[in-house]
């Protein structure tokens, strides 16, 4: 399976100096690694408003570097419908959730 990774997951991994976190955690069978063009538009719209300095601004783009972006297009939408319903434990397709409650997505997930 490839990964999608979230805003939220790429601000973290921006505040790993050593680059481990990304292969030795997230993605440690070295599978492809996606990030929706929203989500580097959020990031950037944070290193903006929150002024980052030269050295958070290499690492968000050395992190970028190691991912695919991909746009969005309409291409995407059944697949955010099936994710969306899944956070609300509420997807006919699935019976079984990890989660006990829903899980909100922000803003500009997808």
């Amino acid at each position: 399976m490839n990964l999608l990774l979230d805003t939220n997951v790429l601000l973290n991994l921006i505040k790993d100096p050593s680059g481990l976190l990304l292969s030795n955690v997230v993605n440690p069978h070295n599978k492809m690694i996606y990030v929706s063009v929203a989500s580097v538009a959020e990031l950037k719209s944070i290193t903006l408003q929150n002024g980052w300095g030269s050295k958070k601004l290499h690492a968000l783009e050395d992190t970028l570097k190691q991912v695919s972006v991909i746009e969005v297009s309409e291409n995407l939408v059944n697949t955010y419908v099936e994710i969306d319903a899944y956070s609300q434990r509420r997807n006919p397709r699935h019976v079984d959730y990890p989660f006990a409650t829903a899980r909100n997505m922000g803003k500009n997930d997808l």
